[in-house]
């Protein structure tokens, strides 16, 4: 039964795999705290930044250099994943991201707090379990954290910015697509072969949102808050499932 949880838990994670191609592993580091100090800026006229002249390609290129400069953002929305929808409510910084992904798993929408730092990921959530595993496992686990295999442990391109940013590289080909207005900030469309990249045409180029070419176009991710105060820690004396697995 023990290791019917990891291969139900890799269940979820096959629908929070990342939009547009594959994305790097986590960066490697310490597990220490993450913080980032710099606060949202202040409010102040919008400047045209000169983005919607440039070609499709090199809109897509500033907004991901833009994403890897910012120290944190909230990525929240739904994306879909082989035709399952995965909600996403992630707050990631340069070196980790902590959040909850809410896919399905037998049917059911299963939520799970994910957490990501120095390398490693971190899962929790008794009814993730329950679903996975069973009764038995969500009372032995309860609601701890848990260290999760390498390649189990969440969509990787939430892992932190850098991956978050690098997963825009391997999008294929691109064109410019229309404009929008998203939270009063106008944004040009760059489409690539499933999926609208939206990016702001004022002030700094961030990538604001990202919606799908065909389908329902209700779900989407939105990118908000940019470099907003977050703060991400290593969990104390989490269970690691690998062993627990083998026991």
């Amino acid at each position: 039964m023990k290791k019917s949880v990891i291969a139900g838990t890799a269940g979820l994670l096959l629908f929070t795999a990342a939009c547009g191609g594959g994305s790097p592993n986590p960066a490697s580091g310490p597990s220490t705290p993450v913080s980032t100090a710099k606060e949202s800026p202040a409010a102040a006229p919008h400047k045209d930044n000169g983005i919607a002249k440039k070609p499709a390609k090199a809109i897509l290129t500033a907004a991901r250099r833009a994403l890897a400069k910012a120290t944190s953002v909230h990525l929240s929305g739904a994306r879909i994943e082989k035709g399952d929808t995965v909600r996403i409510d992630m707050r990631i910084a340069r070196t980790g991201a902590k959040g909850t992904v809410t896919g399905p798993i037998k049917g059911a929408m299963v939520p799970a707090q994910l957490l990501f730092i120095g390398g490693k990921s971190f899962m929790r959530g008794k009814s993730l379990w329950k679903a996975s595993g069973g009764t038995t496992m969500a009372n032995l686990i309860g609601d701890r954290w848990v260290l999760m295999p390498k390649g189990q442990g969440g969509p990787t391109d939430l892992a932190n910015l850098k991956a978050m940013a690098a997963s825009l590289k391997s999008v294929g080909p691109v064109s410019k697509g229309s404009k929008i207005t998203i939270g009063g900030q106008p944004a040009i469309g760059v489409k690539t072969k499933d999926s609208v990249f939206y990016v702001a045409m004022t002030d700094t180029p961030y990538l604001l949102r990202i919606s799908p070419l065909k389908g329902d176009k209700k779900k989407f991710e939105s990118l908000t808050d940019y470099n907003a105060p977050l703060t991400i820690a290593a969990p104390a004396k989490p269970l690691d499932l690998a062993k627990l697995g083998h026991h």
